[in-house]
């Protein structure tokens, strides 16, 4: 984590990620309270990370900067198969982070990616025309919250 630019991770994997930490600096890294507070501890821990992504299963997801963070509800899906959910989530938030989306378009664009995979059999669909579509249109558009 200390080389990362960006560290995505689930609220199931935030209690294993500050026990290993604490392992290799006892004492610094209890677990937080919140994801939230997780993102800030991890941000003020690993001073080359930019964001600190936390997917929170069918809740959506929480993205945060050292300025900002967003909460994003998800979207409603019937889960076909979770697996590659949260690699879509990441493929699609660093997708949107690379051409510098604002924080509610990159988590918009990962929930998107993760919801679809999540709603399809397989852990590697293809991305429907649709999605593609509704991707473009988010990153061309005024970032979403400004």
């Amino acid at each position: 984590m200390a080389h990362a630019t960006i560290i995505k991770l689930s609220d199931e994997e935030l209690p294993q990620v500050f026990s290993l930490l604490n392992e290799l600096e006892p004492g610094k890294h209890q677990v937080p309270a919140t994801p939230q507070a997780a993102a800030h501890a991890l941000l003020e821990n690993f001073p080359g990370c930019q964001l600190v992504a936390t997917t929170l299963g069918p809740h959506g997801s929480l993205v945060t900067s050292r300025d900002s963070i967003f909460a994003h509800p998800g979207f409603p899906i019937k889960v076909v198969d979770t697996v590659g959910a949260g690699d879509a989530f990441t493929a699609g938030l660093v997708h949107a982070y690379l051409r510098g989306a604002s924080l509610p378009q990159m988590a918009e664009i990962g929930n998107l990616c993760g919801s679809y995979v999540a709603s399809q059999p397989g852990a590697t669909p293809l991305l429907s025309p649709e999605l593609i579509e509704r991707i473009g249109a988010l990153l061309s558009a005024t970032p979403l919250g400004e």
